[in-house]
């Protein structure tokens, strides 16, 4: 239903288990039960998969494994509202080549690399890696760094209410 939310975390493990798994790009549908844990840390979902273009995966979720029929029908005609606008594939394929930014376009000077998150929208934002953070070694840094803030931000020490970290 409509009224439930998808926390990131939860849609992190969808779109690392969709791009993981070369199977779902080469049938046409696939139904798989998945566990979100932010969702529902005890059940299931099931989740229909289906590429409409080689970079255009759709994901429909259901409570209910039997809804594959009602997904499949629901899937076409998603689909074929996005080939009978004409240009609606081609812009979401384009929006996916370009959807990176970089500290520089932000145009904060000695900015680095940021993190933001929406409490309200439930949603992060974060720019490409650049300069510093060629390697893995100094990509792993940066996240151990992160780690670090996010402890003191959330804290349970009542002398240290950090909500701002700088």
């Amino acid at each position: 239903p409509k009224k439930h939310v998808l926390y990131p975390p939860d849609l992190h493990l969808l779109i690392n288990f969709v791009h993981s798994s070369s199977a779902f790009k080469e049938s046409e549908a696939n139904l798989t039960p998945i566990c979100l844990p932010k969702f529902n840390n005890t059940g299931f979902l099931h989740l229909y998969v289906c590429y409409i273009t080689p970079e255009i995966c759709l994901l429909l979720l259901s409570s209910k494994a039997e809804d594959f029929g009602q997904m499949s029908i629901s899937k076409d005609r998603i689909e074929a509202n996005l080939r009978s606008t004409g240009q609606s594939l081609l812009q979401i394929e384009r929006a996916v080549k370009n959807h990176n930014y970089t500290v520089d376009e932000v145009g904060i000077p000695d900015l680095l690399h940021f993190l933001y998150k929406s409490s309200t929208l439930s949603q992060m934002t974060e720019p490409q890696m650049g300069p510093p953070y060629h390697t893995k070694k100094q990509r792993k840094h940066l996240f151990r760094l992160y780690e670090q803030v996010h402890h003191s931000v959330h804290i349970l020490d009542k002398d240290k209410p950090h909500k701002v970290y700088y």
